[in-house]
């Protein structure tokens, strides 16, 4: 089929941008569906285009067989494929053009090419501005506000289109069909119905991005931007550094006389813009941040991120803002919770805490208290307690809510008889003094074993006399005599 397919692949190529590859391989497709539309088509026949010769061809690959054919759609006898092609073996492919004339693409087959090489140049359009905008999420973009669907505001950027939703859009801003609008890219999203560019008029980078356009000392990252906090449409904080010492990062933001700040706000439409300096130290970082209020004190609590800050009681409602909108950007800013109190109301909490501490110094004793100081007296345990059941017993009555005065009255009634008292000695004349046996030096032990409360040790018992009771001696008869 002879058609002027050269000045047909210029024109596309110039019109939609799109690469030659492409738009060849689109062409081949867009004619293979067309062929496939016809009578007797083959079902492998592949479509070759020739862009330097114009011509476009439908060729049906097959491959040469000597002998018994197995499948006759993807095989051809050896002898009737070397009547196309003399130098042709068994086992190799030989491609027969079965390009139909013109007259015979019917208009089914022509409506089908059509579609095929619509579908292929939308998917290679999409696949184009996937590449152009995929890089550039969290960048900021300019486009044309296409029409206004509702609430949101669709922006044309050539080819592609994005959308605002009206939760990314900054209260009291209006826009109309045809205005220049500069957006912050957020995603690059594919839905059924194409690409489609997810942009803010809210979001924080928006700022961060004007403010990298507009001072060149960020753009090469002589200052940086540190943090941002922002309500759209009302208030801005953003915190700056710089790492150079003789470059102030606050006066290079503002520009002389305000010219490099004033025209962000105006693309912001009127937008108050606070600069902060930062700083490593959260005490001043978060006394920077409550500008323009002035701050007294600032108590930092590093591990529960809270801070505590004191500020002139003329400033109290500075510090706070609208609707508390600088202490809540602020402590967006900063990552701590702030709790600000003015001088006066520092003093008179200063005032009750001390007055909650001297009524729990000189409140009276309670009846736990009230008590033990009755049956043990002010300083503890009486003296006559010794034993380590009594000191147990004063401890679960101590523990215990009910019955508490009659388990301490009873404690204290309880007396221990002293156990160190010693029997009265008895003297004994003993004609001979013995010492005591074994045994008996036994018993002495087991005693004084038995009973190691006794502080005295009791006297060694005394071993009873013996006194030798001796016959007289034997008298003479003589002297018997005499004595009768």
């Amino acid at each position: 089929m002879q058609v002027n397919i050269k000045e047909l692949f210029k024109a596309l190529q110039r019109e939609r941008g799109i690469a030659p590859e492409v738009l060849h391989e689109a062409l081949e497709a867009a004619m293979e569906s067309a062929y496939k539309k016809t009578a007797n088509a083959r079902e492998n026949a592949k479509a070759q285009l020739d862009v330097e010769l114009g011509s476009l061809k439908i060729l049906d690959i097959r491959t040469a067989v000597e002998g018994e054919i197995e499948d006759p759609l993807t095989q051809i006898p050896l002898s009737e494929a070397q009547q196309h092609d003399p130098e042709i073996q068994a086992g190799q492919e030989i491609a027969i053009d079965v390009t139909p004339p013109a007259s015979e693409m019917g208009r089914l087959a022509a409506q089908m090419a059509k579609q095929v090489l619509n579908q292929r140049l939308r998917e290679a359009d999409r696949k184009i501005v996937m590449d152009q905008f995929k890089g550039k999420e969290g960048e900021t973009i300019i486009g044309t506000v296409g029409r206004l669907e509702g609430r949101n505001i669709i922006v044309s950027f050539g080819k592609a289109e994005g959308i605002v939703p009206g939760s990314e859009q900054v209260p009291g801003e209006h826009y109309r069909v045809g205005d220049r609008i500069k957006v912050f890219l957020i995603e690059v999203r594919e839905t059924t119905r194409g690409m489609q560019l997810l942009c803010s008029r809210a979001h924080p980078g928006l700022v961060r991005e004007l403010f990298e356009l507009e001072i060149p000392e960020i753009m090469d990252s002589t200052v940086t931007i540190e943090a941002i906090a922002r309500e759209a449409g009302y208030r801005t904080k953003i915190a700056v550094r710089s790492r150079d010492a003789s470059v102030d990062p606050v006066g290079a933001c503002v520009g002389a006389r305000g010219g490099r700040i004033q025209g962000i706000v105006s693309e912001l439409k009127n937008e108050k813009i606070d600069i902060i300096r930062w700083s490593e130290d959260p005490a001043t970082f978060i006394s920077n941040s409550l500008s323009p209020a002035k701050v007294i004190t600032v108590q930092v609590n590093s591990l529960e991120r809270t801070a505590r800050v004191i500020v002139p009681d003329a400033m109290l409602s500075l510090a706070i803002g609208r609707e508390g909108q600088n202490v809540r950007l602020a402590a967006r800013l900063t990552g701590f919770k702030i709790d600000i109190k003015s001088e006066l109301q520092q003093r008179e909490l200063t005032s009750l805490q001390l007055s909650d501490a001297m009524d729990t110094i000189s409140r009276p004793p309670t009846a736990m208290e009230q008590a033990f100081d009755a049956a043990f007296g002010r300083h503890g345990v009486s003296e006559e307690v010794e034993t380590v059941g009594d000191v147990e017993a004063i401890e679960t009555a101590d523990s215990e809510n009910g019955g508490l005065l009659e388990s301490a009255e009873g404690l204290a009634d309880q007396s221990i008889e002293p156990t160190d008292a010693v029997e009265p000695e008895v003297e004994v004349t003993e004609a001979f003094e013995s010492t005591p046996t074994e045994s008996e030096e036994t018993l002495v032990e087991a005693e004084e074993v038995a009973e190691p409360r006794i502080s005295k040790s009791e006297p060694q018992a005394l071993s009873e006399p013996q006194i030798s009771k001796s016959e007289p001696p034997a008298l003479s008869e003589p002297q018997a005599l005499e004595a009768e």
